[in-house]
């Protein structure tokens, strides 16, 4: 975990009381070394609207004004751009969004995210005009949970990077757990596929069937076979409905 988001995490806790940045390093654990850091990233995040100052230096996060939900889509190099739709803010933006690698939090392809816009737009470049600009402050929603990447030792663990290049951030694995010995043992450099369960609380219709306020699980699947020059050939993603149906009461089952 970043700073970043130990800091995040830090100051949504129910119980944070607004603190200096000498309360925080402390309440943080970092080193001194470590404040320049800290210094650096509360700069970042006044600068970009996510914090602000009360009772003097003391910090807290800033309200919902400005922020915006959408669906965020990754390009090749860690840069994205989020779709605005109607979200926390009541006016939300009707362009896109430029987010920077650095910027994308957690965030995978596809996600459903929140995002505070900077007050600046990015200058203009390669003929667009003055584009909006932000940085996910969280993550609503999994547009999906499995992935195939390969497997890389990393002290007593393994560190998972996925094959797509979309996708900006390595996994760690504290342990690889199936539930069977896999026969041959997982190595480093091995190619897998990772199957996962999905939580969820249907917001929308989807498949004929109306928003509830019950979460549902359901697992999911990708399977993708590389060809000769190590580029994806076929791709096969499967997702349990009936699963998600049979517990929406969609389809209910009936006694023999």
């Amino acid at each position: 975990m970043s700073l970043r988001d130990r800091l995040l995490t830090h100051l949504q806790h129910p119980d944070y009381r607004p603190s200096d940045e000498v309360a925080l390093a402390r309440a943080l654990g970092l080193a001194k070394k470590q404040r320049a850091v800290l210094t650096h990233e509360v700069r970042r995040m006044l600068s970009g609207g996510e914090l602000v100052r009360v009772q003097g230096d003391r910090l807290r996060l800033a309200g919902n004004d400005g922020e915006v939900e959408g669906r965020i889509h990754f390009r090749q190099g860690g840069y994205a751009s989020v779709n605005p739709t109607l979200g926390p803010s009541t006016e939300p933006a009707a362009e896109p969004i430029q987010i920077s690698p650095e910027d994308s939090h957690v965030a995978l392809p596809g996600d459903r995210v929140v995002v505070r816009v900077y007050a600046r737009r990015l200058p203009p470049r390669d003929g667009r005009g003055a584009q909006l600009a932000g940085r996910v402050v969280r993550v609503v929603e999994r547009s999906r949970t499995s992935f195939v990447g390969t497997l890389r030792r990393a002290g007593r663990g393994f560190q998972f990077l996925p094959d797509d290049p979309r996708v900006p951030v390595q996994v760690t694995l504290r342990a690889v757990e199936t539930p069977e010995p896999l026969d041959p043992p997982l190595t480093a450099g091995d190619k897998v596929v990772v199957r996962s369960l999905v939580t969820a609380v249907q917001v929308a219709p989807f498949l004929g069937v109306a928003p509830g306020e019950t979460p549902v699980t359901f697992q999911t699947i990708d399977i993708h076979q590389l060809g000769a020059d190590g580029k994806l050939a076929q791709s096969w993603h499967v997702e349990d409905w009936m699963s998600f149906l049979f517990q929406r009461g969609a389809l209910p089952l009936k006694a023999e």
